[in-house]
């Protein structure tokens, strides 16, 4: 997906699982990796275990083309793993919420 002049976005989020919205954390819980393509259909959630470089640099190899431009929430993406987005000709910017 995306491609010279496509802009794609990309985020992680945990997803958990309470009884009836009330009581502790339930030990199920899931880190989701996603990319959105703008204006286009196109979109991928990837389960996770880890959100570091050398789990979520493939997954953005796999379905990124270069040349994109990658745009990404400040808060939530962890900063080395995204400056090495730069080896492979996608430009990222941050969004602020």
């Amino acid at each position: 997906m995306g491609g010279e002049g496509r802009i794609v976005e990309i985020d992680e989020s945990m997803f958990s699982k309470r009884k009836h919205h009330r009581g502790a954390k339930s030990p199920c819980q899931q880190w989701v990796f996603g990319i959105v393509e703008r204006n286009s259909p196109n979109c991928v959630m990837e389960p996770v275990e880890n959100r570091d470089a050398e789990t979520l640099i493939p997954i953005i190899k796999e379905w990124v083309k270069p040349g994109t431009h990658i745009n990404r929430e400040v808060v939530t993406v962890h900063y080395l793993t995204y400056n090495l987005l730069k080896d492979f000709s996608t430009t990222c910017t941050t969004m602020r919420g």
